[in-house]
């Protein structure tokens, strides 16, 4: 992955430059689209950015990549698009704006297609072969529903992030969320990195699935890997590719705050601040929020999150798409047994960590995580993992979007505090 992926100020300059002629030209077609609100008056889309290109998602779908290609005086606009909603199963770009921005207006165009891809009804594809995307779609909603709030104490800066900087084989770091705080705390930013779960089914993982043989014995491995020595070396883990659930995720943030890189300090940090400035460069975020924002400004301590959902918030269901039947009591009850209490597939039976470390795997954590999922009033746990001298937050959330006591998109503020159980 080039240095500065998510650095568009080319980009961004070319599209004021020469795009911008009047208001239906394509860079303030696509100001106006990304201000586009809701009924509720919440942001429609989310803007990213990645490799100096101008990226469009809905319901946390990609709907459209914009980019500029070529020489000189030759250089060319590109809008590339998956086919699927294009309706047009021969090709994967619009060769035109207008093209691009009639499918995007037309009812029965991108958006219909791209809610259709969502929820797991595409039209292309056998029943038995759908899938959701539920997280995809809770996290543009949480982003979107925060950025859009003037009063909130965070700003989400980018989603699906996953660093590139170790080979393939050697790869981790991966988060669904990353939000910095918009007032500093002792004259720092502090930095959020987060992994959403919406539902029960999203709590399990390492099962050795797959078609071949080759790809079973590849996870095994992997799982392997991961016994016999997570914490200490973690650049000779294979990469976690057994699962996406609870143990998984842990594991994950955990190599990748310790990695020998300091990938951390020396990347992450540098890509939020490119972020940022391509917010502020395409008119997202207010120029004064932020102002002048460097590296040395961010908190060199991300807090990590995991903002447990029991089902999708009423406003992003379909019918019974995305409606779960479990309580939050449920879910904390999935997230102790898969965490503690799995059997080959826990924290206890994968990690190897010195018993002088006070943090996942100090009995009185386990125990408060029990005794979380036995309450009904606690929604909270906090704890201090120690990795290279330092103590790192791991907050759990438990989020019940249908309680109307509490702003569910507000992950990093809502919660009882950990004392009431």
């Amino acid at each position: 992955m080039p240095e500065g992926l998510r650095k568009a100020d080319t980009l961004i300059n070319e599209l004021k430059e020469n795009y911008s002629k009047d208001k239906n030209d394509i860079f303030p077609y696509l100001l106006r689209k990304i201000q586009e609100k809701d009924k509720n008056g919440i942001y429609k889309y989310y803007l990213g950015v990645r490799n100096n290109k101008v990226i469009l998602y809905y319901l946390g779908s990609k709907i459209g990549e914009i980019y500029i290609n070529g020489q000189k005086g030759r250089r060319k606009i590109h809008f590339d698009i998956d086919r699927y909603y294009l309706g047009n199963k021969e090709k994967d770009n619009a060769e035109t704006f207008d093209e691009y921005r009639n499918a995007l207006e037309d009812p029965e165009g991108i958006l219909k297609r791209a809610e259709e891809y969502a929820y797991g009804r595409r039209k292309d594809v056998n029943e038995d072969k759908q899938k959701t995307h539920y997280e995809k779609i809770c996290q543009q909603w949480i982003i979107n529903s925060n950025n859009s709030n003037p009063n909130s104490k965070w700003y989400y800066a980018d989603m699906e992030y996953t660093d590139g900087v170790l080979p393939r084989e050697k790869r981790f770091g991966r988060f669904d969320l990353i939000a910095v705080r918009k007032e500093k705390i002792k004259d720092k930013y502090p930095v959020a990195l987060i992994e959403l779960k919406v539902g029960k089914k999203a709590f399990s993982g390492g099962k050795t699935t797959g078609n071949s043989q080759e790809k079973k014995e590849k996870i095994k491995k992997a799982y392997m890997e991961l016994k016999k020595d997570l914490y200490t070396d973690p650049l000779t883990i294979y990469p976690v590719r057994f699962g996406s659930g609870m143990v998984s995720h842990v594991a994950d943030f955990l190599r990748y705050l310790n990695s020998k890189e300091e990938l951390y300090i020396e990347r992450l940090k540098k890509e939020i601040i490119y972020s940022i400035k391509s917010h502020q460069g395409l008119g997202v975020l207010d120029n004064e929020l932020f102002k002048n924002i460097k590296e040395s400004d961010l908190s060199d301590r991300p807090d990590v999150y995991f903002a447990l959902f029991t089902t999708l918030p009423k406003e992003l269901r379909k019918g019974s798409d995305g409606t779960f039947t479990e309580s939050l009591k449920d879910i904390k009850e999935y997230c102790y047994h898969y965490l503690y209490v799995s059997k080959g597939y826990s924290l206890p039976d994968s990690f190897r960590i010195n018993p002088e470390n006070k943090g996942f795997l100090d009995p009185e954590n386990i125990e408060k995580m029990r005794k979380i999922s036995e309450c009904d009033d606690n929604n909270k746990l906090v704890i201090n993992q120690p990795i290279k001298d330092e103590k790192y937050r791991f907050t759990f959330k438990f989020i019940d979007p249908d309680n109307k006591d509490e702003k569910a998109w507000d992950i990093l503020n809502n919660g009882n505090e950990p004392s009431k159980c």
